[in-house]
């Protein structure tokens, strides 16, 4: 990560190490699902960051439609200290059509608890997605649109989003795949004090990338990712881009 002369962190140089963890058990109709994700910064111990979080979830049938209903907890860490906990359920239904297309919606309701300097976070979150995806010749298609609104205590840290989006992959060899992606999010943040007005994000986030299969379960990842948020707030009006290689395995 580069230094930065206009930056709404420390505007210092510095790398990172990023490991996600994440684990599913079946049994039954039902689901264990645990991980845990660290972010370690070389010099800047301050904004180290951990995830931890446990759930299940219960698979039901509806006719055509396969419903999902789950709840988990998180916990997460900023700089050491422990800055939020959240317990959220959630409702997921998929439908897959003839020739392989498939519908899914989710609705996720949760309850945070903001802790030390973060109280402020304490409040609900409401989130509403929609998703689509087809596959036509070597072509995989899928779009998708989704929303939430964050009720905090501290209207510093409330928001309201709305995302439309959509990706596209082509398999080039049996090894081969090329990879398309954009999302367009505006978000809304209320009035902060007295003297600040509320205001909107508009985000545009870009995606080029290409994977390779390295054998049965493991791929190379290379991305190219463009972001560009359109603010009238100094901080958060920036311009992004990022690369990166990663290599993913699974078992």
């Amino acid at each position: 990560r580069s230094e930065s002369v206009e930056s709404s962190a420390t505007g210092e140089e510095d790398s990172y190490r990023e490991l996600t963890f994440a684990t599913s058990y079946s049994f039954g109709a039902w689901r264990l699902d645990a991980g845990a994700g660290l972010l370690d910064y070389t010099k800047l111990d301050d904004f180290s960051q951990r995830s931890l979080y446990l759930g299940g979830a219960r698979g039901l049938r509806l006719g055509a439609w396969h419903l999902e209903l789950g709840a988990h907890g998180t916990q997460l860490s900023f700089g050491g200290d422990v800055y939020e906990r959240n317990v959220t359920a959630g409702l997921m239904a998929s439908r897959v059509f003839d020739g392989g297309s498939r519908l899914r919606a989710q609705l996720r309701r949760a309850k945070v608890d903001g802790q030390g300097l973060f109280t402020g976070l304490t409040g609900d979150r409401t989130e509403l997605g929609v998703y689509y995806d087809t596959t036509w010749r070597a072509w995989y298609l899928g779009a998708h649109t989704r929303g939430e609104i964050n009720d905090s205590e501290d209207s510093i840290f409330a928001t309201r989003y709305v995302q439309i989006g959509a990706e596209a992959r082509y398999s080039l060899t049996p090894l081969w795949a090329l990879n398309l992606g954009a999302a367009l999010r505006r978000t809304s943040r209320p009035t902060e004090t007295d003297t600040l007005d509320g205001w909107d994000d508009d985000r545009l986030a870009l995606q080029v990338g290409a994977t390779r299969a390295l054998w049965k379960q493991a791929q190379l990842y290379m991305r190219y990712d463009v972001e560009t948020n359109d603010s009238p707030v100094p901080g958060f009006d920036y311009d992004r881009n990022r690369v990166a290689v990663s290599i993913e395995f699974w078992y």
